[in-house]
C-alpha cells in the first residue's frame, strides 16, 4: 500500500504526526487500535480514492499510543491528542468539519473524543463517527492464557499505589511495555477500555455512548471477526450499541469480513464513503 500527501506535525510530541490526503476543508481522521500506526487496513487508500472527488481528505493519525505505545497511554489521552489534531486541522487546515473514523480499539478513542470535545468551538465540528470493528477488548483478553496473571500483578501494583508502572512487556501482543493501569483499563469489567462488553447492562451501554447521542454514528461489525469472544452474539451486541447511542446511530454488517476487514477493504470503503458524503453533502 501507498499513498501522497502531506506529513505535518499537529503537536508538540514526537509522536504527534499526521497524514493528510489532498487538500480539501472537510477531514476523515482515521484512528487505529492497539499496535496500528498509519495504513492500519486495505480499505484506507481505497477510501481516500473516492472522498478525494467530493473534496473531502482522508488524514491518518500517530498518537503517543500507537505501536508500541499502547500499553503506557490511555483513552484519554489518546481523546485529548484528537482534540489537539482537531484543533490544528481547523487553524491551518481550515477544517470545515471532521468524520472520526475509529479502528478496533480507536472505536474507544472516537466515543471518548465524543463525550469530551464535540462541543469544542476552537476544534474542527465533529460531523459523525464510524465505529469500524467496535469489540471488547476485555472479552477477546479473556481467552488468552496469560491474562489471569497478568492482571494479578497489574491489580497487586495498584493496591501499592504504582498504577504507572510497568505491570510486564507483552511478549505475546508486540512486547510493548504495559502498567498495570492501562491493563485493568483494557481487562477487567467497568475498565475505561470497556465499552462493547456483551455482559454490560443496556443502561451502561447508554452511559457509555452518550458522547455519542445526536452525532450520526456508523457501527461497521464483521461477522468473522476473529477477535470478537464466540459466545457473543454479534449481531445482537451491534442492535444494542445502536439502541444505545440512539436514533443517530446506523448498523452495518460486512458479511464475511475479518477484523480488520482487509478482505472486504472495497466493501467497508464504500459504506464509510457512502456515510460520509451524505454528512458533508
Amino acid at each position: 500500500m501507498k499513498m501522497e500527501g502531506t506529513l505535518f506535525k499537529y503537536g508538540p510530541g514526537s509522536a504527534h504526526l499526521a497524514f493528510k490526503s489532498a487538500n480539501h476543508k472537510h477531514h476523515v481522521v482515521a484512528v487505529g487500535g492497539l499496535t496500528d500506526g498509519m495504513l492500519f487496513s486495505k480499505y484506507l487508500p481505497l477510501l481516500d480514492q473516492q472522498l478525494s472527488p467530493s473534496e473531502i481528505s482522508l488524514v491518518q493519525t500517530l498518537l503517543t499510543s500507537s505501536h508500541r505505545g499502547w500499553g503506557t497511554s490511555s483513552i484519554t489521552k489518546d481523546a485529548e491528542e484528537l482534540n489537539i489534531l482537531c484543533r490544528t486541522l481547523r487553524k491551518e487546515h481550515k477544517s470545515e468539519g471532521v468524520v472520526i473514523v475509529g479502528h478496533s480499539t480507536g472505536c474507544q478513542d472516537a466515543v471518548m473524543y465524543a463525550k469530551n470535545y464535540k462541543t469544542d468551538a476552537s476544534a474542527a465540528p465533529l460531523l459523525g463517527v464510524v465505529l469500524q470493528a467496535p469489540v471488547s477488548d476485555r472479552e477477546f483478553l479473556s481467552m488468552l492464557p496469560d491474562t489471569v496473571e497478568r492482571t494479578l500483578v497489574s491489580r497487586k501494583l495498584i493496591k501499592d499505589n504504582r498504577p504507572d508502572d510497568v505491570a510486564f512487556r507483552a511478549m505475546s501482543i508486540d512486547g510493548a511495555a504495559v502498567t498495570a493501569s492501562r491493563w485493568l483499563s483494557l481487562a477487567e469489567p467497568g475498565g475505561e477500555d470497556d465499552m462493547f462488553s456483551a455482559d454490560l447492562t443496556d443502561e451502561e451501554l447508554k452511559e457509555k455512548f452518550s458522547g455519542l447521542s445526536g452525532v450520526p454514528t456508523l457501527l461497521m461489525l464483521s461477522s468473522r471477526d476473529e477477535y470478537t469472544h464466540p459466545s457473543v452474539d454479534y449481531l445482537e451486541m451491534g442492535n444494542r450499541m445502536a439502541k444505545a447511542i440512539g436514533p443517530s446511530a446506523r448498523l452495518a454488517i460486512l458479511e464475511g469480513a475479518n477484523h480488520a476487514v482487509d478482505n472486504h477493504a472495497e466493501d467497508a470503503a464504500d459504506l464509510i464513503s457512502e456515510f460520509v458524503m451524505g454528512l458533508v453533502g
